[in-house]
């Protein structure tokens, strides 16, 4: 297993553990938010989105050799 491979397979889990941070972020804006919510947490909720489909986009290239 090459180093590329390696960093690959880290941004996998990352991508994972991202994914799973978004979820329970969501669902606990979902339950508990009210008009005391600031947008900045809104905001971050959907950031981990989208920075966990980043981080599963470089993990699959990497380990399929694309980048």
């Amino acid at each position: 297993m090459n180093f590329e491979k390696l960093v690959g397979v880290v941004f996998l889990l990352l991508a994972i553990w991202q994914f799973y941070a978004f979820v329970k972020g969501f669902k606990t804006l979902r339950t508990k938010s009210n008009k005391g919510t600031t947008a900045f947490s809104i905001a971050g909720t959907w950031y981990g989105l989208i920075f966990a489909v980043i981080f599963l986009g470089f993990g699959i290239a990497l380990v399929l050799g694309g980048l």
